[in-house]
Parts: C-alpha cells; sequence; structure tokens
C-alpha cells in the first residue's frame, strides 16, 4: 500500500543497504530526500509489520514538522505499543 501513495517508495533493501541496515541492527530504515521523496526500506529476513508502520510514522511525523523530531523513535514506540491491537502488530 506505501507504493500507492505518491513521493514514497517502500522496498525490501539488497546490496549495500541491507548491508549496512544489518550492520546498524535495524530491521528498517526512512529517508526523506531534498525534493520530498520517501525512501522506506526493510530488511526482507527480519522486517515485520510493526516495522513497516514504524518507519512510516517516521515519514509523516517529519513531513508535518518538516525535520526529525527529537526521541522521534521513542515517541513511535509509545504509540505503537498502545495501538498494537488496533493495528494488528502482532500478527
Amino acid at each position: 500500500m506505501m507504493n500507492k501513495r505518491s513521493n514514497v517508495t517502500a522496498r525490501f533493501a539488497t546490496g549495500d543497504t541491507a548491508r549496512y541496515l544489518k550492520a546498524l541492527n535495524a530491521e528498517g530504515s526512512h529517508m526523506r530526500l531534498e525534493s520530498g521523496v520517501s525512501d522506506i526500506l526493510l530488511r526482507s529476513d527480519v522486517a515485520t509489520r510493526r516495522t513497516a508502520f514504524h518507519e512510516w510514522l517516521h515519514r509523516r511525523l517529519q513531513l508535518r514538522n518538516g525535520q526529525p523530531l527529537p526521541g522521534e523513535d521513542a515517541i513511535i514506540e509509545r504509540f505503537l505499543s498502545r495501538h498494537e491491537r488496533l493495528f494488528r502488530l502482532n500478527d
């Protein structure tokens, strides 16, 4: 569904990007380019529905605020913990 949104590309990381995410022990990453296009990368071996939603929320917050917020990961994780049943994040 994310790829159907304008200015968003969500894909599984391959090659150097997959190795980079693995080295950081990250399941995914969101990068917002200067042109306003967002690139969401997910590791195919460990990424979950929660990971994809987490990265999507990074995108939404950065679009709304124009830049990353301090403590953005903690804000997103608290939100996801409160709403995990609603969004079926444990399925």
